[in-house]
């Protein structure tokens, strides 16, 4: 498929940057309604979490960017980014 936000942020600020991508769903929706209609498992907090805390290790700074913002749901539980920073 086409590249995503990732590669684009990757190509963009060169090689310098390591770029993750945890999930990419077909349609353009909220991850929690993107993942149930792609019959797709949705994205938890704790694995935003985790990928970020192995990144801390490697690198100085980690930006996390979420689909749609902070409050918008991860699952069918509600959960969101912000769950994931705590």
């Amino acid at each position: 498929g086409e590249p995503g936000d990732a590669a684009e942020v990757a190509r963009l600020a060169g090689s310098h940057v390591t770029a993750v991508e945890l999930a990419r769903f077909p349609e353009p929706l909220a991850p929690a309604t993107a993942a149930r209609r792609a019959g797709l498992a949705p994205v938890r907090p704790f694995e935003v979490a985790e990928a970020a805390e192995k990144l801390s290790t490697e690198h100085d700074l980690v930006l996390v960017e979420g689909a749609g913002g902070l409050l918008v749901r991860f699952d069918d539980e509600g959960s969101t980014l912000a769950d994931a920073a705590r």
